[in-house]
């Protein structure tokens, strides 16, 4: 029973205590009326408990932040009686939301919901509580979970995957061909291929054969080998604030994480995804890449890291530098550059190329930073701010 129905049952108690007390035929009448508004309404309600099965699912089979994902909400069962159902709702986010909808018959409409996830990770998501009311809201009845198929269920959010402007430089070669590990280049260590000649092309590699036989001048290609590999280091140690600050910070670092492996890996980059989410003295076991293909498994990572390890970026860093020799460019991304951070990477290994990227949190739009060792360091606050900051990083 609402606050009002407790209300209504006061009124009706008094008129009947009056009404036999006094004897006055006129009373009866109007406890007659407020008796029957009032069964009526707890058997209206009641009947959306026993007769109404509600479903819950989700259409969008992958749910990516900020992008809509479709919660479809259907009801089921023949309803005699006028009923209003009152529908709480949980979203990827931990959002909460609630709804009403008139039910009466055996039809019942389609709710739909589109919201827009705000954090990556893993949620529970759907029909927290359902309430079957009546039309004038006097009683108000819970409907049972097992009357609610699908209620709340465990969904992924992954993170946005930015567009970075301009290309990548070319992996850079190691001295030996790998026949296990290679890209398509104009020069190389192997024929692979053929290409229309371009020009400024050298006349020894015109493919003269090809070039005769279809009347169109050809210039071989060759396979490349590549075993040096891009690096990334994402900072999961815990928070010193609020968690609220802390899942602005994951979003940024996984959406700067997934961005850049992308990135790299459709220019023909081989690249490493590690955590530091490891113990002190261990060497970190990455998540090795070397085509689009094998992104799937780094993204998984990426949607369901926990940020609450104990290890400081700097303690995994130094034991990935210590474990790896080839590293061509290393980015790591963290919540604050310290000093300690800086100190160690200006001397680990001067043959990289070198970039920290950092939550910033006044929102202030940066410049490019150049530390000690020839460090970049650039400042992100908002993952929408990925494709400016990172436009033409090796520029």
């Amino acid at each position: 029973m609402t606050r009002r129905g407790f209300g209504f049952s006061c009124i009706l108690g008094l008129l009947l205590f009056l009404a036999l007390a006094t004897g006055l035929r006129e009373l009866f009448l109007p406890v007659f009326i407020f008796g029957f508004i009032l069964a009526f309404a707890c058997l209206s309600a009641l009947t959306g408990v026993f007769a109404l099965r509600a479903e819950n699912f989700i259409d969008s089979i992958l749910v990516v932040r900020k992008e809509p994902v479709t919660m479809n909400l259907k009801f089921r069962g023949t309803v005699l009686l006028p009923v209003i159902v009152r529908i709480k709702l949980i979203f990827p986010g931990g959002m909460c939301r609630n709804y009403a909808a008139l039910f009466w018959g055996s039809r019942h409409r389609e709710i739909k919901c589109r919201p827009k996830p705000i954090h990556r990770g893993v949620w529970d998501v759907g029909i927290e509580k359902v309430y079957s009311c009546d039309l004038l809201g006097l009683f108000c009845f819970r409907v049972s979970k097992s009357r609610i198929n699908g209620g709340m269920a465990d969904i992924t959010v992954f993170p946005h995957i930015y567009e970075i402007p301009g290309s990548p430089p070319p992996p850079i070669p190691t001295l030996d061909y790998n026949e296990n590990n290679f890209i398509t280049s104009d020069s190389g260590d192997s024929f692979a291929d053929t290409r229309p000649y371009r020009e400024g092309d050298p006349l020894k590699r015109i493919h003269w054969k090809l070039s005769v036989r279809t009347r169109e001048l050809h210039t071989r290609k060759y396979e490349m080998s590549v075993d040096r590999m891009v690096a990334l280091l994402m900072d999961t140690s815990g928070p010193e604030k609020p968690s609220e600050y802390d899942m602005d910070y994951a979003d940024m670092a996984t959406e700067c994480a997934a961005s850049l492996l992308y990135y790299l890996l459709t220019g023909g980059h081989m690249a490493t995804l590690y955590t530091s989410n490891v113990s002190e003295g261990s060497i970190p076991e990455g998540i090795s890449m070397s085509t689009v293909s094998d992104f799937e498994m780094a993204y998984d990572l990426l949607a369901t890291a926990g940020f609450d390890s104990g290890t400081l970026a700097c303690n995994a860093l130094e034991n990935i530098l210590n474990s790896s020799y080839s590293i061509s460019c290393l980015f790591v991304i963290t919540r604050k550059p310290t000093a300690e951070l800086v100190g160690l990477l200006s001397t680990a290994n001067p043959a990289a190329n070198t970039f920290i990227i950092y939550y910033d949190e006044g929102g202030i739009a940066k410049p490019v930073e150049e530390a000690p060792g020839g460090i970049k360091l650039i400042a992100i606050n908002t993952p929408k701010d990925i494709p400016e900051r990172l436009g033409d990083i090796y520029g």
